[in-house]
């Protein structure tokens, strides 16, 4: 009922976006409130027509708590029939226990496999089928954010991996997705001289009453000349409407 869409370069001509990637089970949703009141707002709408949700934090850090208030614990679990928006840095059959209470999948969560119908990447077993003579992102078939993801990009910019890092996590891999690298936006809002390179947070979510997903808005996040673009504590993130 929830999902975050991690987009790119933006093509004024088309006014197509590239998509870096999808996650259906997204984190960041309080940060998104803090910093853009207008998500903030069309969040609650969206909640006033669901059944009541409870965050269960497990063994991950969440920020479910700036718009879900309190999270359960599993001393609660058991007297607790509300809906469950379940947080854990595992993807095991054990979260399989969840899944008919919650709002996100569990066990099944975060699987990339739908980015090789609509062609957005392409599996790679060697790797000497990895394009080594232009940029790539090397994913996991299934994973949290940007666990044993691999940057391979020749330039200035810090964030890529190595190749002996690449070939190691792929043999223990077996099998990945290989994405085309697609170049950042400059953050237009820093200016120090330096590249601020940028992506867009775009959120989605289920309106139960109108049968659809409304877009949410999100917000930008912004990292001082690294293309590894992710929450840390060097991160800027602004509102994106």
């Amino acid at each position: 009922m929830l999902v975050k869409v991690d987009l790119g370069h933006v093509d004024e001509s088309t006014r197509r976006v590239s998509i870096f990637g999808v996650d259906d089970a997204p984190d960041g949703l309080g940060v998104a409130c803090r910093v853009n009141q207008d998500f903030a707002t069309k969040l609650q709408d969206v909640l006033a027509s669901w059944p009541r949700v409870r965050s269960l934090v497990l063994d991950k850090a969440s920020d479910d708590h700036v718009w879900l208030g309190q999270p359960l614990s599993l001393l609660e679990l058991g007297s607790c029939q509300d809906l469950l928006l379940v947080r854990s840095a595992q993807n095991s059959q054990a979260l399989a226990t969840f899944a008919s209470r919650s709002i996100t999948p569990c066990a099944n969560r975060n699987l990339r496999c739908w980015g090789q119908a609509v062609g957005l990447w392409s599996p790679v077993q060697t790797a000497d089928q990895l394009p080594w003579k232009q940029g790539f992102v090397l994913k996991p078939r299934q994973g949290m954010s940007c666990r044993d993801v691999m940057i391979w990009r020749k330039g200035r910019y810090r964030g890529s991996s190595s190749r002996s890092q690449i070939h190691e996590t792929l043999n223990r891999q077996g099998l990945m997705y290989c994405q085309n690298f697609i170049e950042p936006m400059r953050c237009p809002f820093l200016c120090n001289g330096k590249d601020w390179l940028m992506v867009l947070r775009a959120f989605f979510a289920f309106d139960v009453t109108a049968m659809k997903y409304r877009y949410l808005g999100g917000f930008w996040l912004s990292r001082e000349e690294n293309i590894r673009l992710h929450g840390s504590t060097d991160a800027v993130v602004g509102p994106l409407q």
